[in-house]
C-alpha cells in the first residue's frame, strides 16, 4: 500500500476540504470489519472503509493536483474510557495510491501506527 499523506482533518484548504468531502461521501462505516481491543482503561473499536469511486477520485485529482490518488481510505476510532464512559471519536483518512480491501487497509494502517508509536516512544 503507498500511502501519500495521512491526517485527521483541519488545517490548510486541502487538510480540511479532503476529509469534510469523503465523511459527506461515505458517512457510515461499516461494521463488519471493525477491530475491538482493550486495554489500558478504555475500550477502542476501529472500522475501516476504502473510497474508490470514480467521481470522487475525479475530483480530488483535479481539484487538489493528486494525479497519482487512486483511492482514500477513511478509519473511524471510538474510545470508551471505562472510568469514566467518556466516548471519543475520531476519523483518520489516508490518501491512498491503489486501491484495496478494507480489512487490507485496516491492518496495513494499524501497522503504521505501530511504527509511530514506536518510534514516538524511543524518542521520549
Amino acid at each position: 500500500m503507498t500511502i501519500f499523506l495521512a491526517w485527521a482533518g483541519g488545517g490548510g484548504s486541502a487538510r480540511g476540504q479532503i476529509p469534510e468531502t469523503c465523511k459527506r461521501h461515505s458517512p457510515v462505516l461499516p461494521i463488519g470489519n471493525a477491530t475491538v481491543e482493550l486495554g489500558h482503561g478504555r475500550v477502542e473499536t476501529r472500522a475501516a472503509a476504502v473510497m474508490d469511486d470514480p467521481v470522487l477520485i475525479a475530483w480530488l485529482r483535479e481539484t487538489h493536483d493528486l494525479p497519482a490518488l487512486a483511492a482514500v481510505g477513511r478509519i473511524r476510532r471510538e474510545r470508551i474510557t471505562k472510568n469514566t464512559a467518556e466516548i471519543e471519536q475520531h476519523d483518520a483518512f489516508h490518501l491512498l495510491g491503489g486501491a484495496m480491501a478494507a480489512a487490507d487497509y485496516a491492518a496495513a494502517a494499524r501497522g503504521h501506527w505501530l511504527v509511530e508509536a514506536t518510534h514516538h516512544s524511543s524518542t521520549l
